[in-house]
């Protein structure tokens, strides 16, 4: 009987890690380069509105 060799079962797992932290610096990076939000930006507020669906024509 031959052993299988551990090697080929780590691989997909360092793998799968790569790619996890090449998104995580993508993100990091995106969110520095991204504008900030206007100053004179105003949230709008949703506490006094109905929750109920369109009427049907």
């Amino acid at each position: 009987m031959r052993r299988r060799n551990d090697k080929s079962r780590r691989e997909p797992t360092i793998a799968l890690i790569n790619i996890v932290f090449l998104m995580l610096i993508f993100f990091l990076v995106v969110s520095t380069i991204a504008a900030p939000l206007d100053a004179n930006l105003a949230l709008v507020r949703t506490e006094g509105i109905e929750g109920t669906a369109p009427r049907m024509c």
